[in-house]
């Protein structure tokens, strides 16, 4: 690096995601949460997505739930965030995914509001204990750490899917 680069005034290329964590409560049963399956390679993902150039994290959950299932979300706490590493096999960039508590979905929400868009080819109210069977391993990791997040009142922070504490020891 060039004792003339400032990385304040040229930052490194970087993604950030907003995510929702939008759950669904059943007496007597798990707390279920909302998943979409993408239409372009079946991965089951958490609705959010991408921000654009200078759009923030919550904004990008907020943007992206509403255009993928129709629903207007209230993010209000930072449940999880996951460090992603660049990797230089499929090109893609560093990048923080944020993963926000957007609240119960309402009856009302899920049964006037909600539809799917056609980038996605399923949707599932999915609880944890299911997630193991079509979340790929590092969204497994990342939606355990929501769990644990939503259970104790916390934040969990990641490194690529991996508890960051246990990264640093």
């Amino acid at each position: 690096m060039s004792r003339n680069h400032d990385p304040w005034k040229e930052p490194p290329g970087r993604r950030i995601a907003g995510l929702a964590f939008l759950h669904r409560a059943q007496p007597g049963m798990l707390r279920e949460f909302l998943m979409l399956k993408r239409a372009t390679d079946g991965r089951w993902i958490l609705p959010g997505g991408m921000a654009d150039a200078a759009e923030t994290a919550v904004s990008a959950c907020m943007r992206h739930t509403l255009e993928a299932v129709g629903m207007t979300v209230s993010p209000f706490r930072v449940l999880t965030v996951d460090h992603v590493s660049a990797n230089p096999r499929d090109g893609s960039a560093e990048g923080l995914n944020v993963v926000f508590d957007c609240g119960p979905a309402t009856s009302r929400q899920i049964t006037q509001h909600m539809w799917v868009s056609e980038y996605f080819a399923d949707h599932r109210w999915v609880d944890i204990e299911r997630v193991r069977d079509i979340a790929c391993g590092y969204e497994q990791r990342r939606l355990i750490a929501v769990d644990r997040a939503v259970r104790t009142g916390s934040t969990h922070y990641l490194n690529d899917g991996r508890p960051a504490t246990a990264l640093a020891a």
